[in-house]
């Protein structure tokens, strides 16, 4: 019986004036013959038929590469009939394609069918309703999606990555922070960390560089903020006058991140010198912080400077525990490492 359907769609394609592509198709698909019954359709342009036999027999190789051959024809008016067909049927054989792949674990055949869905839309929310959001995100850069690429990034927590794909949109000032805040997590916060001093861990130069060039493309303003944050994330050493400039930076920039930093290795300043070394006054002080900062920025120090300026840091660390409780209080979670 197979046999003779096989042998009847050859002689509809043997009629030499005009071979009847639909009927020779119809009796290839019926003898299982469903490779050339693909083929015998696709020269007629029968779109679903070809496509619902390709289904049949996991020809799904073959039927990608007839819709893309057929999106690149010219139709005539008759076809656009067909065209509508086609329209109907494509969608779920691409994702048919791409689930038989996703099962068999061979993400690669199966970009290949999500790639050729007809909108990025429909490309989203097949990954996504499978949880394959690695390669969504791969997907989104190769298209150049940078943006939505970060937020696929953010939502894995891989910071870096959310960073690098910021600066290739042009959010220079949103990737230099994220920079920044993973810098001073991994130096304060990493395991066996008791919060200070700041630690040195691996690639630290090569991000702290990053940051800055990042900030390079924004204004001066915000160039010079995230050099001062860089400086005083830093593990050089550096005078106690330097310290103290770049204490008045990020005053000046309202870097509480860097004020804290730079409060807190003014002190170890103090902390690392002999006594001897102190300087000691007896006039007394009408304006003490101005003094104090002023005295310091001399690359001198003194009892009254070291509990002027610890008084300073400890009022900001308080304010980091008070601001835990408070609805705003993203800074203090950033502070300790919590990126939300």
């Amino acid at each position: 019986m197979l046999a003779d359907y096989e042998k009847a769609g050859k002689l509809y394609l043997e009629k030499c004036c005009d071979p009847d592509l639909k009927r020779a198709g119809d009796c290839f698909s019926l003898a299982g013959c469903c490779e050339l019954a693909a083929q015998v359709y696709a020269r007629g342009n029968f779109f679903s038929d070809c496509l619902t036999v390709c289904a049949e027999g996991s020809l799904f190789n073959a039927g990608l590469d007839y819709i893309q051959l057929w999106r690149q024809l010219e139709t005539t008016a008759a076809e656009v009939i067909r065209r509508h067909e086609l329209d109907k049927i494509e969608p779920n054989f691409l994702e048919r394609c791409a689930l038989h792949y996703y099962q068999l674990k061979d993400t690669r055949s199966m970009m290949r069918f999500v790639k050729a869905f007809r909108s990025m839309d429909l490309m989203r929310e097949f990954l996504r309703s499978l949880g394959l959001f690695d390669e969504l995100l791969l997907l989104e850069e190769e298209l150049g999606n940078f943006l939505e690429a970060a937020s696929i990034a953010k939502l894995r927590g891989d910071i870096l990555l959310e960073a690098d794909l910021l600066g290739k949109s042009g959010k220079f000032t949103g990737a230099s922070e994220l920079i920044l805040f993973y810098i001073l997590a991994n130096s304060l916060w990493t395991s066996g960390s008791t919060g200070w001093p700041l630690k040195q861990f691996t690639h630290k130069g090569e991000l702290l560089i990053k940051a800055k060039s990042f900030a390079k493309n924004e204004s001066d303003n915000f160039y010079e903020f995230v050099c001062t944050e860089v400086d005083v994330l830093s593990n050089e050493q550096s005078n106690i006058f330097t310290m103290m400039t770049n204490l008045n930076l990020t005053r000046r920039h309202k870097s509480i991140r860097g004020e804290i930093l730079s409060l807190r290795k003014i002190l170890d300043a103090h902390f690392e010198l002999y006594s001897s070394k102190y300087v000691w006054q007896d006039e007394v002080i009408v304006d003490s912080a101005k003094h104090m900062e002023g005295l310091v920025s001399k690359n001198q120090v003194s009892v009254d400077t070291l509990v002027y300026f610890w008084k300073c840091w400890k009022e900001k660390i308080v304010n980091i525990l008070e601001y835990l409780a408070c609805i705003d209080g993203q800074f203090a979670f950033n502070f300790l490492g919590v990126w939300k």
